[in-house]
């Protein structure tokens, strides 16, 4: 089992204008009057559920801005387990589209 207090250490490096696409696509979702888990329910064939939760991942923490989330606030939100979320959060750091706050511990979109 995957320990949920053990903070993500990578380095942290995202592509510009990435932020602005996850907003994007975040305010498509609360347009058609999607968010979090609603997002990840989408039907789409096999093999994408793990995409469609990263998904739905990044844009919980579009919506926080700079601000970010706990790991707690995420979970709930998204609908998702908290060490399912933190696996998610962890592959998102190591890809360098998610940072950790190293004072708060709050995730937010990486800059």
């Amino acid at each position: 089992m995957d320990s949920v207090d053990e903070p993500c250490d990578f380095d942290d490096i995202v592509p510009p204008g990435l932020v602005l696409l996850y907003e994007a696509r975040h305010m498509a979702h609360v347009h058609r009057g999607m968010t979090g888990a609603d997002a990840a329910s989408v039907d789409l064939p096999g093999g994408t559920q793990s995409i469609q939760r990263a998904l739905a991942v990044l844009r919980i923490l579009a919506t926080a801005r700079e601000t970010g989330l706990g790991l707690a606030e995420i979970s709930m939100h998204a609908g998702l387990t908290r060490p399912t979320t933190h696996r998610i959060l962890c592959v998102l750091v190591a890809e360098g589209i998610v940072e950790q706050r190293p004072g708060t511990r709050r995730y937010v979109v990486g800059e």
